[in-house]
């Protein structure tokens, strides 16, 4: 069969379907005819003239790979080797705002670096009790970190049957009107009783940044059919309308990659992912940080780095004095809000500079 007889059948069942000819179908079936096409001759392909959207967020390829939008992150995961793996990122900001045409435009290298551990929170507070205490699974929260979220941990107020589907939901914002970023579907397995403690692990993790306002809800789709409800759990001790949750998470921070060293030996100006190597030689020298430069690190080239031969960094009004007394000591500088923080690479806390 051609593809130009395939796209014509397709097309015709397309046209008897609306005008009541054949049967079978919903008329919102039948439009996937006019919009996707297979295409023997070009190997094999499915084709489609508009846009695919993945309600779960997760793209399969056989048993073996995924690719999965967690919220604001991207991970590729391989089911053979169970592990979640997150590319190197680098961009280019919207070119159509000017303000972004500069180098501030410039999203430098980066990597995640997750927390040593896992780690639980307690998101709203300590938990009632009183086992009549339940609230619906429908909240706000405020992020107090980085955090990639891998379950959450709730008490049940109410019972589950085997087959019902629990829908866990995160939207960005303060409701659930606005993006749906994260949908997880979880199946009860067994029957559970109200006042059952449980753990819903994801199958990848949910990323949300520190300050970030996230709207999290769990839905019950019920076996029997019954109609779609919220999940009734343990409330917080200090208010019965607000559900409890336990969150399992990891934190953890973006942090550029090395770039080519820039060997400097006079005042220079600092961009994002700099890897700085100072001559001091000829004496101090002044690193200037612009605006747009979240991180940076700087280091000695030549052992001549001293309390007397030494580094100055200037962040708005804020100047910060930098020696080196092994030619080994290098400085990382990230910014975190309103100041920029020091630290050695082994994490060690140096030095914070105010930005404004």
């Amino acid at each position: 069969m051609t593809l130009e007889s395939l796209n014509y059948l397709s097309s015709e069942y397309y046209r008897r379907s609306l005008a009541g000819e054949i049967g079978g179908l919903t008329e919102e079936q039948a439009l996937l005819f006019d919009h996707l096409k297979f295409d023997p001759e070009g190997g094999g392909k499915l084709v489609t003239d508009v846009d695919v959207e993945i309600p779960l967020s997760t793209l399969r390829w056989s048993d073996q790979w995924s690719a999965s939008s967690g919220g604001a992150s991207l991970y590729f995961q391989s089911t053979d080797q169970g592990i979640d793996f997150t590319p190197i990122m680098s961009g280019v900001k919207t070119q159509a705002i000017p303000e972004n045409q500069d180098a501030s435009g410039l999203i430098h290298p980066f990597y995640r670096r997750p927390s040593a551990s896992l780690t639980t929170a307690q998101a709203r507070g300590a938990m009632s009790t009183n086992p009549l205490s339940v609230a619906p699974y429908s909240g706000s929260t405020v992020s107090p970190v980085n955090a990639e979220v891998v379950g959450v941990r709730a008490i049940l107020g109410e019972e589950l049957f085997t087959g019902d589907v629990l829908t866990y939901t995160l939207y960005a914002g303060t409701d659930n009107t606005s993006s749906k970023v994260f949908v997880q579907r979880l199946e009860v397995t067994a029957d559970r009783v109200s006042g059952f403690d449980f753990i819903g692990w994801f199958s990848r993790p949910s990323v949300a940044f520190a300050g970030e306002t996230v709207f999290a809800e769990i839905a019950v789709t019920p076996v029997d059919g019954s109609e779609e409800r919220i999940l009734m759990v343990r409330s917080i001790a200090t208010d019965p309308d607000v559900h409890w949750n336990e969150v399992q998470f990891r934190s953890f921070e973006d942090l550029a990659l090395s770039a080519e060293p820039v060997i400097v030996s006079a005042d220079c100006t600092a961009s994002n992912g700099d890897n700085i190597l100072v001559d001091t030689t000829n004496g101090p020298i002044t690193v200037t940080v612009p605006e747009y430069c979240n991180w940076f690190s700087m280091s000695d080239r030549r052992g001549t780095w001293t309390d007397a031969n030494n580094v100055r960094v200037v962040v708005g009004a804020d100047t910060g004095v930098f020696g080196s007394s092994a030619s080994d000591r290098k400085y990382e500088f990230k910014r975190e809000g309103t100041s920029f923080e020091v630290r050695s690479t082994t994490g060690e806390h140096l030095d914070t500079l105010e930005v404004d």
